[in-house]
């Protein structure tokens, strides 16, 4: 587990936007703990820009799965794992 930082916003960011150049849907596993704030500002941005990057994969109709792991807390479940149109989940009793 870890915290979404500059370098994993970017590479997010990144990923799908190579996936809007290439046409291809992207499906996002999201393991973390939330922003780190060790980083300041420049953790926080990045939550718009993934958002942006999320907002036009959508308005270039392209598809977008978001799976949720255990446990993911904070900004990236906000920006990465909210902006969903259907919720599927899965509870066990162990």
């Amino acid at each position: 587990m870890g915290s979404m930082g500059a370098v994993v916003g970017e590479k997010i960011t990144y990923s799908i936007e190579k996936a809007i150049e290439l046409k291809l849907p992207i499906i996002i596993f999201t393991v973390s703990g939330g922003a780190r704030m060790q980083e300041g500002i420049i953790s926080l941005m990045q939550m718009a820009k993934t958002t942006s990057a999320l907002t036009k994969l959508d308005e270039a109709g392209l598809l977008y799965i978001s799976v949720l792991t255990d446990p993911t807390y904070g900004r990236c479940y906000s920006v990465i794992c909210k902006p969903w149109r259907y919720s599927l989940s899965r509870t066990s009793e162990q």
